[in-house]
């Protein structure tokens, strides 16, 4: 038996995901014959998680942006009073 997830292709040409299972029919020798796939597709599951992941990718990229200009602020918030303060 195998299970996993296959991208195929229309004949129109877009693509979209199933979630397969194969199940081999064996005769007495243990030689298969036959086999059933039963599929479910699975496209919009996999484009909502695709979408998830670019956004908490995007959110982890937006706290390191404004980490980083609140890092780069504060000595020059220092830098600027000491300047303001001596001339």
């Amino acid at each position: 038996m195998w299970r996993g997830e296959i991208l195929n292709q229309a004949k129109d040409g877009t693509k979209y995901w199933l979630c397969t299972t194969i199940i081999p029919f064996v005769d007495a020798n243990s030689e298969r014959y036959k086999h059933i796939s039963i599929q479910y597709d699975i496209t919009e599951k996999r484009n909502t998680e695709d979408t998830l992941r670019k956004t908490e990718k995007l959110a982890i990229i937006g706290e390191l942006a404004a980490g980083i200009a609140h890092e780069v602020r504060n000595p020059l918030t220092t830098i600027r009073g000491f300047v303001q303060h001596n001339y």
